[in-house]
């Protein structure tokens, strides 16, 4: 029986995947570079800012000039993220139901908590989740489980007792290899895109789903 429930940020409460595209090819334009969605899919996504300029560029900038670079994506994804704003369809009410059953909830995110704080505001969900778990908290990033593991251990469970939201690849490879029941968001994958074992449930959104679906995973 599940015990709690831990959600990723992009693509699983947010559908912001278009955008956090959009930021890092604007980000490379104005560089002088091009990028492929092969590179934001496999260096980039699911990964604090930092990190996916690291794996990107490697040793051709010094660490000053990849702060900068990841404070200009930072500006970008915000101008085009607030211009629409959407949540993953059916996650406020879903959240919603698991807090009137009073189930443990958290968020465990490579997003900043300041980006985190502008999706919670807007979404009116302040106060909701007993834990947040953001890239200012962990020194390894997705597919390192140290963020799930560490999110279990704030909420008082372990981890085969929590149910973990994810929508990326490194994200998912992080739940499985925390031993929790993973349920897969396609917002940002096609279910035959990913050959992971370790998926107990795949969903393209909130709206038909139940907290009896997952607390008895």
């Amino acid at each position: 029986m599940i015990e709690a429930v831990i959600f990723d940020h992009d693509g699983v409460i947010i559908d912001n995947q278009p955008y956090q595209g959009a930021a890092w090819t604007e980000l490379f334009r104005e560089n002088g570079i091009n990028i492929s969605e092969e590179d934001i899919s496999t260096k980039i996504r699911g990964r604090p800012t930092l990190v996916g300029l690291k794996n990107f560029f490697e040793d051709k900038y010094t660490e000053d000039q990849l702060k900068e670079l990841a404070r200009r994506k930072e500006e970008l994804y915000i101008s085009f993220f607030l211009k629409d704003f959407k949540e993953v369809s059916g996650f406020s009410k879903f959240a919603r139901k698991l807090h009137d059953l009073r189930i443990p909830m958290a968020i465990a995110t490579s997003t900043t908590l300041d980006l985190l704080n502008i999706t919670l505001d807007k979404l009116q969900l302040q106060g909701l989740f007993q834990v947040i778990v953001s890239s200012e908290d962990i020194s390894e990033s997705k597919p390192s489980p140290q963020i799930y593991l560490v999110t279990a251990e704030r909420l008082g469970v372990t981890p085969d007792k929590c149910a973990i939201f994810e929508d990326s690849k490194s994200g998912i490879e992080s739940a499985v290899a925390a031993g929790s029941k993973v349920i897969l968001v396609t917002t940002s994958h096609k279910p035959n895109e990913l050959n992971i074992s370790g998926i107990n449930l795949t969903i393209p959104d909130f709206s038909s789903l139940s907290p009896q679906q997952v607390l008895t995973l």
